[in-house]
């Protein structure tokens, strides 16, 4: 059984991982690291490794899901401080095509690996996704769109912004 203090460091140690295989995914590809040289990274034996997360998709998902957080979250507070008005909605989607832009790399490795994950890791992902959309769903209402409008315009417009993350080189930026 773990110490109390291992306990508590628990989630640093995880957020360690999840970082340290973000740079490890994004440099050699989801399937070419492995979990014995992500440990060997971080210093760890393999056995230590998976008792934070039990495979390399878990660890994605994690990723994935810090990042939608990290990007609602930062939504959700640019929409909070946006002056009152019709104009929030473009600012929100000005927001969200920075935060797409920030974290493209991401955008770009989820979508090269999520056809190659365990199916059952697939909801995960795209639960972290609906995080974002109903940040514009919330806002769309606000604005007086009806709820269905509302989520089909959400989705819309995040995958527009994701769409910017996959073919920024198409709209003139490498």
């Amino acid at each position: 059984m773990e110490s109390g203090a291992k306990r508590a460091d628990q989630p640093k140690r995880q957020g360690e991982i999840v970082a340290e295989a973000g740079r490890m995914f994004l440099e050699k590809g989801l399937q070419a690291t492995t979990m014995r040289e992500l440990a060997r990274a971080l210093d760890l034996d393999a056995g230590s490794l998976y008792r934070y997360f039990p495979s390399k998709g878990s660890i994605f998902v994690a990723m994935a899901e810090e990042t939608n957080e990290q990007i609602a979250r930062s939504l959700r507070t640019a929409i909070d401080e946006a002056p009152d008005g019709d104009d929030v909605v473009r600012l929100a989607f000005a927001k969200y095509v920075g935060l797409v832009d920030h974290f493209s790399d991401y955008y770009r490795l989820f979508y090269r690996c999520f056809d190659g994950l365990p199916r059952n890791l697939w909801r995960s992902l795209l639960d972290g996704e609906q995080g974002v959309v109903d940040v514009f769903k919330r806002l769309l209402v606000a604005r007086g769109f009806g709820l269905r409008d509302a989520s089909t315009l959400a989705w819309d417009i995040v995958l527009l912004g994701e769409m910017w993350a996959i073919k920024r080189w198409a709209f003139g930026k490498s």
